[in-house]
């Protein structure tokens, strides 16, 4: 059999298999039962506390499983190892936040505690403290967006969804069945997810399932993908390991300095993300997806190809900056649009009024 039929076994049993078993946790455990359906409304940032909030909980069995069973069939390498425990970590974290509603400092403690175990199995972006530190702040960057991201029907599980898939290929490219196995995981899981999420929505992942999808993700970036480009210059690293993640870092970036404009703390949540007002101009959440999760395709197909294609020189940096620069402005033209239409809408409001 060759390697390229293998992958696509092993890939396609991971995904059916955690379809299957998500489906019933999402269903039985999670929607039947509501568990963790009761949560203050004025702390919901979803603006509907009655839905479960618990979403990620199929992720996370679903995940260990299949590392557990990729350790004994291929053995631990460390960095596989320690993006397990960085799931299994992410995953406690997050049941923890949706119970007691830790502070914005509790939070970024324990980003720090899950970021700090991915870099000290899988190394920094580059040697020395300054690399280490650097490789923390962008994991803890990459935690609070997901986690940000998730505010509206299907918003971050699309956007998991098809970066997971990009991570798959990937995996089969540099022969990790490991990863392949535990990509295919998510990969079943946010399918079946997606089921129930998708607007209309009734159950929602709540920070169980951002955090450790962002802990999944970030680590898998760094080991499957970023670690190729380390003899590259810094600045072409970062540009290719996060462009996966440039509508999460987007919408972090405008919504933290519209809210610092208004003279509101960046931490509190509200209904300004660029999922809102794309979702106020486009009439309808599914368009919104539709166009989130073609834009998300585009940049993961981008990044494969900066990733293990052979582009170098002015070729790869034309298409670095076009590759962030398009879609980043696009964003946030648009994202000015909406924060207009709402004060028009508002001062026509007041003058009707």
């Amino acid at each position: 059999m060759s390697a390229l039929t293998t992958s696509l076994w092993l890939l396609s049993a991971s995904v059916l298999a955690s379809a299957a078993v998500s489906a019933l946790v999402l269903r039985h455990v999670v929607i039947e039962r509501r568990w963790l359906a009761a949560r203050s409304a004025t702390l919901d940032r979803w603006g509907d506390s009655n839905k479960p909030h618990s979403g990620g909980v199929a992720f996370t069995a679903c995940a260990l499983a299949a590392g557990a069973v990729a350790v004994a069939l291929w053995g631990a390498e460390p960095g596989f190892v320690g993006v397990l425990l960085s799931i299994a970590l992410a995953s406690v974290f997050g049941i923890a936040d949706e119970l007691l509603t830790l502070s914005p400092p509790a939070k970024l403690a324990l980003q720090g505690v899950v970021s700090a175990v991915l870099v000290s199995t899988i190394g920094p972006i580059f040697g020395g403290v300054v690399g280490v530190l650097l490789t923390v702040l962008w994991l803890v960057a990459l935690l609070n967006a997901l986690n940000m991201f998730d505010n509206t029907d299907g918003a971050a599980g699309t956007t998991a969804l098809i970066v997971s898939v990009g991570l798959a290929c990937s995996a089969a490219l540099a022969g990790r069945l490991d990863y392949l196995l535990l990509c295919g995981a998510y990969i079943g899981s946010l399918l079946a997810f997606l089921r129930y999420n998708l607007y209309p929505s009734r159950v929602f992942m709540g920070d169980i399932g951002s955090f450790q999808l962002a802990a999944f993700l970030g680590g898998a970036v760094l080991q499957l993908s970023w670690a190729g480009a380390a003899e590259r210059p810094l600045l072409d690293q970062a540009l290719q390991g996060s462009l996966v993640f440039l509508v999460l870092f987007l919408d972090v970036a405008l919504v933290c300095a519209y809210r610092i404009h208004l003279g509101r703390s960046p931490f509190r949540g509200d209904t300004n993300h660029l999922s809102h007002l794309l979702i106020e101009q486009l009439r309808d959440p599914r368009r919104w997806t539709a166009v989130l999760g073609l834009v998300t395709a585009a940049l993961v197909a981008v990044h494969l190809l900066l990733a293990h294609g052979s582009l170098s020189g002015t070729p790869r940096a034309v298409v670095l900056l076009l590759a962030w620069g398009l879609p980043a402005t696009a964003l946030a033209a648009a994202y000015r649009r909406g924060l207009r239409a709402r004060r028009d809408h508002r001062r026509l409001r007041d003058e009707a009024a």
